[in-house]
């Protein structure tokens, strides 16, 4: 009777154990999944960051042009119809 005793004993113990295990392995499974996501919309952000990055640099490159010397003085001619010092402008009908 006590040697029954103490096998049912050991076998709670091997049961907890394996449970124990089981939950252990689900935690890491779900653990590795979750990495995974993270990962990729990490890699999802980082495209992102370069193509803001990317567009970036192109509208401080406009803001450069449009602020420029030569910009002005082509919108100045072609939409206000204005003209340098010393030309002249010939009408033809």
């Amino acid at each position: 009777m006590e040697n029954y005793a103490q096998t049912k004993k050991v076998e709670r113990i091997i049961v907890s154990c394996l449970l124990a295990l089981v939950a252990v392995v689900i935690v890491a499974v779900y653990s590795f999944i979750a990495l995974g996501k993270v990962r990729s919309q990490n890699a999802r952000y980082d495209e992102l960051i370069a193509q803001l990055k990317a567009e970036q640099v192109a509208l401080e490159d406009n803001i450069d042009y449009v602020s420029s010397p030569e910009y002005l003085e082509e919108q100045a001619i072609n939409n206000l119809g204005m003209i340098k010092d010393g030309e002249k402008i010939y009408i033809y009908k």
